[in-house]
């Protein structure tokens, strides 16, 4: 069996315990913020970033995130090579709205053409998720099972494939302040759909698109899973959770899911920096294989 890699980026939001028990490595995303510079999962939380946001209040440098380097990316695969991978399964967030794809895929080239005895012993599968958070990390996890159980990594890259064409984001914001001052939402539209107390429910697969629509925060959660019933290829099936700063509303979707039949979430987790400067700590979602808002 071939010594196998599973690389990824930090905002697939993989709990630390994952990584720490799989043949995994995260790469962590630079943050930019009011001025300063840091690295998600080691040096900045997505509680601090509420926090400062929350105490800064519209002063400049609002949180941004910044791709690795092409360097960044190099180094990872020198480090890979040096300790004997000839497998690496590179699987990173949606390509429709980050450079990091597209910048991986370029350091592979600066690597293989400065290092060709490396490269001839390697062999490198690039995914694009084509979404973010656990929609991302679930299946990661299960690529660093399956390099456990000696399933080869063109077969694992094929699963992986077929399941990010397939699968969905759903989630809904609780507030609409922070996509707005991301850039994500128009200020205009947001700011009419705070007064209105609109709640946007979007699915995340290659492009953003809301689906729905519903009024008062207690609305949300009966809205995510009507939409979740609707859309699942299997409802019954497996999904994840994932919820910004109040696990109570992880667990109350996922017991709405249970209360209508389906089965308990494969795993419940916060979102990480990168996904929580653009949604805010409001914000409740889940990930499944869809038959309707797929890429396809």
């Amino acid at each position: 069996m071939k010594k196998t890699l599973i690389l990824c980026d930090s905002a697939s939001d993989i709990p630390p315990s994952w990584e720490e028990q799989l043949p995994l490595r995260i790469m962590n995303i630079g943050i930019e913020m009011y001025g300063h510079s840091y690295r998600d999962r080691v040096d900045i939380t997505s509680e601090e970033i509420y926090r400062e946001v929350a105490s800064r209040g519209n002063a400049p440098g609002f949180p941004c995130t910044a791709h690795s380097s092409p360097l960044e990316f190099y180094q990872e695969y020198q480090r890979a090579a040096s300790e004997g991978y000839e497998e690496i399964v590179s699987v990173w967030l949606n390509a429709k709205g980050s450079g990091t794809f597209e910048t991986a895929q370029l350091a592979w080239r600066g690597f293989c053409q400065d290092h060709p005895q490396e490269a001839e012993r390697m062999t490198m599968y690039f995914v694009d998720s084509g979404t973010y958070s656990l929609g991302i990390g679930w299946w990661v996890i299960k690529a660093g099972q399956m390099v456990l159980e000696g399933i080869p990594a063109a077969e694992i890259a094929r699963r992986l494939e077929d399941q990010y064409a397939h699968q969905t984001t759903l989630l809904s914001l609780y507030s609409l302040e922070y996509a707005r001052r991301s850039g994500r939402l128009g200020s205009l539209t947001a700011f009419v759909g705070e007064i209105l107390g609109v709640k946007p429910q979007m699915t995340i697969a290659g492009e953003n698109r809301v689906v729905g629509k519903v009024r008062g925060d207690r609305n949300v959660i009966p809205r995510l899973a009507d939409l979740f019933f609707q859309d699942a290829e299997d409802p019954f099936g497996p999904y994840v959770v994932a919820y910004g700063d109040d696990r109570a509303r992880g667990e109350e979707l996922a017991a709405a899911i249970q209360a209508r039949g389906g089965r308990a979430p494969d795993l419940i987790a916060p979102v990480g920096p990168c996904v929580a400067i653009n949604s805010g700590p409001k914000v409740v979602g889940m990930a499944y294989r869809s038959k309707q808002y797929a890429r396809g």
